[in-house]
C-alpha cells in the first residue's frame, strides 16, 4: 500500500476524485515532463452514475501518428496513476486543438460534476 506523502499544492486548487485528493499541479508537472506533449492540457472531471471520472486531454507538441498518440497516452496514464493514485483517461489531441483563453492560455480544469 502506498503511503501518502506531504501535501503538495494549494488546497483551494485541490479536486476530490472518489475520495482521493488530486492537485492539478501534480498533473501539470507530469505533462510538462513529457517531451512529446505540449504545455497545453485540460483536466475534465465528470460524474457517471455515482462515480467520478477523470480525463486529462493533452495537446501533442507536434503531429503524431496514431501509434505514437496511443503510446504517449499510455505512458502519461501510467505515470499519472502512480502519482495521483486515480486512474485517469488520457486523450492526446492535435497541436492547437485545445481552446485558448485570453492571453493564449487554456482553461485547465473543467469540473462538470456541478
Amino acid at each position: 500500500m502506498k503511503r501518502i506523502a506531504r501535501i503538495k499544492g494549494r488546497a483551494d486548487d485541490m479536486l476530490i476524485i472518489n475520495g482521493v485528493n488530486v492537485f492539478p499541479q501534480t498533473i501539470e508537472m507530469i505533462v510538462l515532463s513529457e517531451p512529446l506533449a505540449a504545455p497545453y492540457y485540460q483536466v475534465i472531471v465528470e460524474r457517471e452514475d455515482s462515480m467520478d471520472k477523470l480525463a486529462v486531454v493533452v495537446e501533442a507538441a507536434k503531429k503524431l501518428s496514431d501509434e505514437e498518440k496511443r503510446e504517449l497516452a499510455r505512458r502519461l496514464q501510467e505515470r499519472l496513476r502512480e502519482s495521483i493514485i486515480v486512474n485517469p483517461r488520457v486523450i492526446i489531441v492535435e497541436p492547437g486543438e485545445l481552446p485558448r483563453g485570453e492571453g493564449g492560455k487554456a482553461k485547465r480544469v473543467i469540473d462538470k460534476r456541478r
